[in-house]
């Protein structure tokens, strides 16, 4: 019997239709092998609207949103949906980074913290209030080892190989720690709480971890109207202040033993 025209006519267009989609499905895993998997991811950060990948290799790629140049691709960049490698700082093994609303930190095996991006409230640290398009060196800690880094909506925080904290950027909530409600475009020395281990940096507030060797301790400054600083009010810390629910409790005050008696 001969075969249906009409057979022959649906199956040539499913052929076609089959062969178009299996060409499309093969150009998006192309892609996504092409720009997703340049390493596998050591750390990672989100801000705002972008994100910051270091490789195990210690490169740093950046994707999303690059207004204030917050992907630090150099100048006339415009905003990546795919990963793109940081080309400044390729000859430069990072271990880690931070990223804040627009600006991103990376910290190198050096311990020298390198920042780019919006700078409005001298979040950057480099002395001036001027966006940076490539990653830039905050000289003012050159002297230091910087072992951990963190970033807030517009402020940023350091921490020191002896255990000092630093903070510099935006501060209308005393989230520097400094006593001051004033911004700092270089960075600031706490001088409490000392002996830090941790850092952490939330959009208006800061949080660090003390150990005397004994005890570990949190601590907070900034922004408080939810209790976020753990003080069991929520009144604003232009100074760091010891968080109460996670402060050391005294050892237990047990009753004198009494001895009982028994007769016969």
């Amino acid at each position: 019997m001969a075969p249906d025209p009409q057979a022959r006519l649906s199956l040539s267009r499913f052929l076609s239709t089959s062969v178009h989609h299996i060409a499309h499905i093969t150009l998006a895993i192309l892609a996504c092998v092409t720009f997703v998997a340049p390493a596998v991811a050591q750390t990672i950060a989100g801000g705002g609207q972008h994100t910051v990948v270091v490789t195990p290799d210690g490169h740093v790629w950046t994707w999303g949103d690059n207004g204030s140049n917050r992907l630090g691709l150099g100048p006339g960049a415009s905003s990546k949906k795919v990963p793109t490698p940081v080309t400044a700082l390729s000859a430069i093994v990072i271990v880690a980074v931070a990223a804040g609303n627009d600006f991103t930190l990376a910290l190198d095996g050096s311990g020298v913290v390198w920042a780019w991006g919006g700078n409005g409230s001298g979040q950057l640290g480099v002395g001036d209030f001027s966006t940076r398009n490539v990653p830039t060196q905050i000289t003012a800690l050159s002297s230091l080892t910087i072992v951990a880094i963190a970033a807030g909506d517009g402020h940023s925080v350091a921490l020191d190989s002896t255990g000092t904290v630093w903070t510099w950027g935006r501060n209308s909530e005393g989230e520097l720690g400094n006593g001051l409600t004033t911004s700092s475009n270089v960075p600031v020395q706490l001088s409490a709480p000392t002996s830090v281990t941790a850092i952490c940096a939330g959009r208006y507030h800061t949080l660090a971890v003390k150990n005397d060797g004994t005890n570990s301790t949190v601590w907070g400054w900034g922004y408080n109207l939810y209790g976020q600083l753990g003080l069991g009010t929520p009144a604003r810390r232009s100074g760091p202040r010891r968080s109460r629910c996670l402060a050391s409790p005294p050892p237990p005050q047990w009753p004198a033993a009494t001895l009982i008696r028994w007769s016969s």
